[in-house]
């Protein structure tokens, strides 16, 4: 079963590699887009009247402010995040072809992506651009009511603007390691990419009549109580049919994190989950 269960890993290696990579880029385009949206909010700020370091709300600050909303949108839209956004998803389509050569090297069949598979996987992007724009759309909102308070309380130009800065990038050289607000944006990236590939894998399980899926993963100090507890079974050389898999429960209560809600065959552990379900094809190969 193990040498079996790491043929079928190796096949999927490649698929894996391309979405780390796709993440990745999309990290390093993040770093860039912080930088570049601290510039253009130290312009809007620019535009304020500032006396003796803090800011003065003269008729001229008060005229900026009505306009702050729509300034701060454009910023954020100028820094390049929704491009980056849209590039990312953009390499959803090679991943499909890296998805699909994968089945092939696993089970010998080349199996294409049905009407129907095309249409639930536009719907899947779409909630995830949905997604994507809204973690811009509620930073957008908090920096415009941080600028909002500071202007109107006579607020310190110096601490506004290292508050946007920490709000804006964070505290680590990649966001997800502070608290900058496109951690999160960072964080469906990785999920988004995954969840995808599992959507991906479950259509083309369906096609090559995929009976059984094993759960597979690391096994190291950070892997979630649901993750360990289901390559404990694996170990013991356990599968699960994709009704079995429905059926899991991921949320924290069980040791994961997801919400609860959806499939846990899509889902695996939950946000950031480094697991995936490989198809046990054995029993297909000698029936073919």
């Amino acid at each position: 079963m193990a040498t079996a269960i790491a043929e079928t890993a190796q096949a999927f290696s490649g698929v894996i590699k391309f979405a780390d990579a796709s993440v990745d880029q999309f990290q390093r385009a993040m770093l860039g887009v912080s930088k570049r949206l601290e510039d253009e909010l130290q312009d809007i700020m620019a535009a304020f009247t500032v006396e003796n370091g803090r800011f003065v709300g003269d008729k001229r600050t008060v005229a900026r402010l009505s306009k702050l909303q729509a300034d701060v949108n454009r910023a954020l839209k100028k820094s390049g995040y929704p491009q980056a956004t849209e590039t990312f998803i953009g390499r959803y389509p090679k991943l499909g072809k890296q998805v699909q050569g994968a089945w092939k090297k696993a089970t010998g069949v080349h199996l294409p992506f049905t009407t129907a598979d095309t249409g639930a996987l536009r719907a899947v992007t779409g909630a995830q651009f949905e997604a994507f724009a809204n973690i811009g759309t509620q930073g957008a909102a908090q920096l415009t009511d941080m600028l909002t308070r500071a202007v109107v309380g006579d607020g310190s130009w110096s601490a506004m603007t290292n508050q946007l800065k920490l709000v804006v990038a964070g505290t680590g050289r990649r966001d997800k390691l502070g608290r900058g607000m496109f951690r999160h944006a960072e964080t469906l990236a990785d999920t988004a990419m995954a969840q995808t590939n599992r959507v991906m894998d479950g259509m083309q399980g369906k096609a090559a009549g995929i009976k059984r899926w094993v759960y597979n993963g690391p096994t190291d100090k950070v892997v979630r109580p649901f993750c360990e507890r289901l390559m404990k079974q694996v170990a013991d050389d356990a599968t699960w049919t994709r009704k079995a898999i429905d059926g899991l429960d991921n949320s924290r209560a069980e040791g994961g994190a997801g919400a609860g809600k959806g499939s846990a065959f899509t889902q695996a552990g939950g946000w950031n989950c480094r697991h995936r379900w490989l198809p046990v094809v054995e029993e297909e190969r000698a029936a073919a």
